[in-house]
C-alpha cells in the first residue's frame, strides 16, 4: 500500500529557526483558515537550508482552527511533496483517487499560484491521515483536503527544484528519519 504522509524524526523547529522567528510566524494568523507565503532564507538557521540535497526555497504558512476545512486540491503543477512541520493543533488530510473524483481544473489560489482543484467531493477518501505536531513528509500532487482542529498551524517546507523526483525516490531519501 501507498503512503502519503510520514512522520520524521527532525530537530525541533524552535532549534531550526532564526532568533525571535517561532512567535513571529506561529503568531502571525489569527483568522480561522489563511495561509501566507515565506522565504526559507529569511526564517531557518543556515544549517537548516539545505537537507541531504534539497534546498528549501519556497515555504508556506497554512492556519486552520476550529474544524475549518480546505478545498479539494492538489499542488501541482509546482509541488509533488513538501515537509510539514504542524504546530500547536492537530489536522485530518483525506486523499482522493482521481478515477473516482475525474479531472481537475487549473485555478488560482489567493497569491495567484495556480494548482489543480475540484468540487467538494462526494466519494469516499481512499486514504485518511492524521496529522499530530511534529514534522512530516508529505505527499501534495494527489487530491486532497484538510480540516483543522485546536489551532493548527502548518509550516509546509518545499525545494521546488526538486518536485519532479518521483515520490518513491522521495520516500527513499527520508526513509532514515521515519518514526
Amino acid at each position: 500500500m501507498v503512503k502519503y504522509i510520514y512522520k520524521l524524526n527532525f530537530p525541533d523547529i524552535k532549534e531550526m529557526l532564526l532568533p525571535h522567528k517561532y512567535e513571529e510566524i506561529f503568531e502571525a494568523i489569527t483568522e480561522n483558515s489563511k495561509f501566507l507565503y515565506y522565504n526559507p532564507n529569511s526564517y531557518l538557521k543556515k544549517e537548516y537550508l539545505t537537507f541531504k540535497h534539497y534546498q528549501w526555497n519556497s515555504s508556506f504558512l497554512f492556519y486552520k482552527s476550529k474544524g475549518a476545512t480546505g478545498d479539494l486540491h492538489s499542488d501541482l503543477p509546482k509541488a509533488a511533496w513538501a515537509i510539514n512541520y504542524i504546530n500547536l493543533g492537530h489536522g485530518v488530510v483525506k486523499y482522493y483517487d482521481t478515477n473516482v473524483i475525474g479531472p481537475g481544473s487549473m485555478i488560482p489560489d489567493k497569491l495567484g499560484n495556480y494548482r489543480l482543484a475540484w468540487p467538494t467531493p462526494t466519494a469516499a477518501p481512499m486514504e485518511i491521515y492524521t496529522m499530530t505536531s511534529g514534522m512530516h513528509l508529505m505527499r501534495v500532487d494527489v487530491p486532497h483536503i484538510v480540516t483543522g482542529y485546536d489551532s493548527r498551524y502548518a509550516l509546509s517546507i518545499r525545494s521546488l527544484d526538486h518536485q519532479q523526483e518521483s515520490w518513491d525516490t522521495v520516500v527513499s531519501n527520508f526513509r532514515e528519519y521515519f518514526i
